[in-house]
């Protein structure tokens, strides 16, 4: 596969579809489902809308059949934190993203309180929520992560065209 990667500043270091690759691996794990109220469509609203009329660091994108993949990535802020956000998009289509909110794991550490009440004390790697077609991977490397989506059919086709 031809990856195509546009850039301003500094040239990406690391693959820019490893984050598409970490949530694949991550989800065929089957994380922890969680029941706990999430708004959907607001939090996929307030991402998007961070992003509109910003110019992306970086663009890798690729072609798979007829379909036109993006990977669009944004750096800005969020709560006073830095905020990594990546934008996936089929044909100029965005049908997930991802957070990395470099606060140090406390918004994740948060979610995971209400996690190990709903599970009865127990804590573990990942979570996810699903719900009329949304879903979210909720984790944390050190920093609070979320691979947010809104077309599930979407993501599946693209993460198949990795495979080939």
């Amino acid at each position: 596969m031809k990856i195509k990667i546009l850039y301003r500043g500094k040239l990406p270091s690391s693959d820019p579809l490893l984050i598409l690759k970490e949530a694949r691996l991550k989800l065929s794990q089957q994380p922890t489902p969680l029941s706990i109220d999430f708004d959907f469509e607001n939090n996929w609203n307030q991402r998007v809308e961070l992003i509109k009329g910003k110019n992306p660091n970086s663009i890798a994108s690729f072609r798979q059949g007829s379909n036109k993949y993006k990977v669009s990535r944004y750096v800005t802020k969020e709560g006073g934190a830095r905020l990594s956000l990546y934008a996936i998009a089929c044909d100029e289509e965005i049908f997930a993203v991802f957070c990395r909110l470099y606060d140090f794991g406390k918004c994740f550490s948060e979610i995971e309180q209400q996690a190990a009440a709903e599970l009865g004390g127990k804590r573990v790697g990942s979570y996810m929520i699903s719900k009329n077609g949304y879903g979210v991977l909720l984790d944390s490397l050190g920093q609070s992560q979320a691979f947010l989506w809104n077309n599930g059919e979407a993501l599946d086709k693209c993460f198949s065209s990795l495979q080939s």
